[in-house]
Formats: structure tokens, C-alpha cells, sequence
């Protein structure tokens, strides 16, 4: 409170100081607000003081669910209308009012308190996941919906609880991805939620999702691996000879041999660039429409890149090494490089290109 050393009145610095540590507070917001409470009259600064403290003593946690309430069981707990048989199992409280607030949720809820998170020292015995075992456990419950948000710990939380319920029965189901991956779900909109609600997904699915997901993206890895070496070494061969750094041609004098090895080149791209695009598309969809499974794709995908990389860096060698072993008066050569170079920029490995070639969704 540095900024405001200079005030006159000890109470009001104190009164800001607390004020400053509310969450989202700053100094300046928090003298506005001592400022504002100050011109107030006594009875509105009473009842704003008596409403806190109220809230702080007497709130209560429903022994079931522990959501908050006035009384031992929650209001939601206590209702009748609504299906018992189906427990929303969330983080905290907020996440109860942002489900609510879709009204398209009628089943009960377990909050957590938390998410395993051992960076931060919470494990599984510092959150609410053994009461939630005690209320399966009783009976009465037919299916849990894991509605955590989609972040690490998030995801963590969920296959530890999908662990410790898989022998008991239940149906175990997570909200679609229709929430990003990565988002807080109270920041998520009513519409997104509810839709995500309404369309919620079998665990072990999401899960098959998520694994399928990290694959994707490993293959991806490996893929632009394999694509910077196949463009690169072409590239840096044609820097080192232009610059006269190193000198790796073949020094080919021969009229005949030279006419031989320039139809070679020619004969190269023409089969090898067309190739590389539409017969891998062809190859590929014939493969992933009859294989079901989607790791047997992935591998088939994978041959299927590194053979078009690998074609097209050998016919891109040999027609930039073939461009300067005739004292680069091979103009077909050079032609022939930059149209497999400009044929690379085609097969330039992502996660989304490698998610649509596989037809595989978020």
C-alpha cells in the first residue's frame, strides 16, 4: 500500500489493505471501494458487513453432495423431481451454477473441492473422490458423469475416479469435447455446456479420443522430422556448391551422358511429383476406409509419408547434383528441383492435415 502511506487515517488504510485482498482487487479499486463504504450510512454498511459474516458462519456443505447450503442436505439434494440415478461429478461449486445455469442437467452432483494435482501437493485423498466411491457403493446410482475441466489435471482426475469405479457397475461417461482442450469450464458459455451436457460420451471412448490424439501428434513429430531432413540436405547441398564451399558434382562432360542422365531427371519428377500427390491420396483413403483400427492406419500412414519423402528427396538430389555436375547449363535440372521443392510444400506434416487424412475428429 505504498501508494497510499500518505492517507491521514489509520482505519481507512487498514480497511483498504483487506479490501486489497480479495481476488481481482488492486490498490486503486480497493480505495475506491473503502471510500465508497465510507459515504454510505450506518445501516447499508451494517447489512453489508453482517451479510459476510453471516455467509461465513453459517454456510454449510451438504453432507452428500458437498455443495454449498443453508442446511445439512442441499436444496438440489433434497429435491424430489430430480433424478437420483445420475451424479455430475465437478471441481467446486462454480461449476454447479454453470451446469445449472443450462437447464439441461437434472440429476445430482458431486463436488470434488479440487483436481489431483501433484505439482501443487493435492492428491486423491485431499479431495472429495472416496465419498463419491460411498455413494456408488450404496446403490441407487446408475450412471456418473466425469464434467472436470479439460486440462491435465482435469484428465488425471477423471481416469483416476473411471479407475476406482470400474467395478462397480456404473456407467461412466465425460462431457463431449465440445469444451476446448484446455478451458475452464466456468468460463466456458451456457450454450457450449449444455450441448456438451446433452451429448455427453462413454469415458472409455473419450479416453481411446485422447490417447488417439497423443499419437497423432508423436507421428506428427516424427513426420517433421523426417520432412525438414528430406528438404533441408538438397537445399544445403545446392548453398555449398553455389558458394563454392564444397564441391560434390560429378564433373559429367559427356554430351550423350549428359542428354541420358537430363531425361533420367525429367522422367524422375514427372513420375515421382504426380505420384506424391494423388497416389498417396488414393492409397491412403482405400487403406483407412477398410481398416478399422485406427493404430494399424496410423503405421500405414506413416510408410505411406516417409515413401513420398523419400521419393521426392532422391529425385530432388539428383536433379540439383545433376544441375551443377554440368556446370549448371542444365536448365531442366534446376527446373525439375524447384518443382519437387515446390511439391514438398504440399506434404508439409500438421496435426490437422494428419487428423483429416486419417478422418479422424477432434
Amino acid at each position: 500500500m505504498a501508494m497510499y502511506r500518505q492517507i491521514s487515517s489509520t482505519l481507512l488504510e487498514r480497511a483498504v489493505d483487506e479490501l486489497a485482498k480479495l481476488p481481482g482487487v488492486g490498490e486503486r479499486t480497493a480505495m475506491r471501494l473503502a471510500l465508497y463504504l465510507l459515504k454510505q450510512d450506518d445501516a447499508f454498511v451494517n447489512s453489508f458487513v453482517t451479510a459476510i459474516a453471516d455467509m461465513k458462519r453459517n454456510v454449510k456443505y451438504c453432507k452428500v453432495c458437498h455443495n454449498i447450503s443453508d442446511t445439512d442436505v442441499c436444496q438440489i439434494c433434497a429435491d424430489k423431481s430430480r433424478d437420483a440415478s445420475i451424479v455430475c461429478v465437478v471441481e467446486n461449486i462454480k461449476d454447479v451454477m454453470s451446469i445449472e445455469a443450462t437447464l439441461q442437467y437434472k440429476g445430482l452432483y458431486h463436488v470434488l473441492g479440487g483436481l489431483i494435482s501433484p505439482m501443487d501437493g493435492i492428491g486423491p485423498g485431499d479431495i472429495a473422490i472416496d465419498s463419491l466411491v460411498d455413494r456408488v457403493a450404496a446403490g441407487g446410482i446408475c450412471e456418473v458423469i466425469l464434467a472436470l475441466s479439460p486440462t491435465m489435471e482435469g484428465d488425471t482426475t477423471n481416469f483416476f475416479i473411471y479407475r476406482k469405479l470400474a467395478q462397480s457397475g456404473v456407467k461412466v461417461t465425460t462431457l463431449s469435447r465440445g469444451i476446448s482442450v484446455g478451458d475452464e469450464l466456468e468460463y466456458t458459455d451456457e450454450v457450449t455446456l449444455g450441448r456438451s451436457i446433452v451429448n455427453r460420451v462413454s469415458f472409455e471412448t473419450n479416453l481411446y479420443l485422447i490417447l488417439t490424439m497423443n499419437e497423432i501428434s508423436r507421428l506428427t513429430r516424427l513426420l517433421k522430422v523426417a520432412f525438414a531432413i528430406a528438404v533441408l540436405l538438397p537445399v544445403l547441398y545446392a548453398i555449398l556448391s553455389m558458394t563454392g564451399i564444397m564441391d560434390l558434382s560429378l564433373h559429367i562432360t559427356n554430351a550423350e551422358t549428359r542428354y541420358v542422365c537430363d531425361v533420367v531427371g525429367v522422367m524422375l519428377t514427372l513420375v515421382i511429383v504426380p505420384s506424391s500427390l494423388k497416389l498417396f491420396s488414393k492409397l491412403l483413403s482405400k487403406r483407412v476406409m477398410t481398416e478399422g483400427q485406427i493404430a494399424k492406419a496410423m503405421r500405414h500412414y506413416f510408410r505411406l509419408s516417409m515413401m513420398r519423402l523419400a521419393a521426392l528427396f532422391v529425385t530432388a538430389s539428383y536433379n540439383i547434383v545433376l544441375y551443377f555436375s554440368e556446370g549448371r547449363e542444365n536448365n531442366a535440372g534446376l527446373l525439375c528441383f524447384c518443382i519437387c521443392m515446390l511439391a514438398f510444400m504440399f506434404c508439409v506434416p500438421t496435426n490437422a492435415k494428419v487428423k483429416g487424412d486419417l478422418n479422424v475428429g477432434d
